[in-house]
């Protein structure tokens, strides 16, 4: 199963944004057995769209997608997830989950 996380940055903070995803957030998923992989991708824009969240992360799930939620929030009220920093554009902020078709 694949847990789909679409994400911006706010403008001017990219760098700090990625930094945080790349370096702390990704890290923190992969501690939960749970998720056993996770692709990150910059998103672009093909032909005339409106405004869309600039890149998706995809986590491969082995489990319950409940479960996994579940235990991110418990993991985020303990402080081993931190809260979102201020560089995410939390009204871009999309989850998903994608299941075998």
């Amino acid at each position: 199963m694949q847990f789909l996380v679409f994400a911006s940055p706010i403008a001017g903070k990219e760098d700090e944004f990625n930094e945080w995803y790349t370096g702390v957030h990704i890290p923190d998923m992969l501690k939960i057995p749970a998720v056993t992989a996770a692709t990150r991708i910059r998103l672009r824009p093909v032909g005339a769209e409106e405004k869309r969240p600039e890149y998706l992360t995809t986590y491969e799930v082995d489990g319950d997608i409940d479960s996994l939620i579940k235990e991110i929030g418990v993991r985020t009220r303990n402080g081993d997830f931190g809260p979102l920093p201020d560089t995410i554009d939390k009204t871009s902020v999309r989850m998903i989950v994608g299941e075998p078709a």
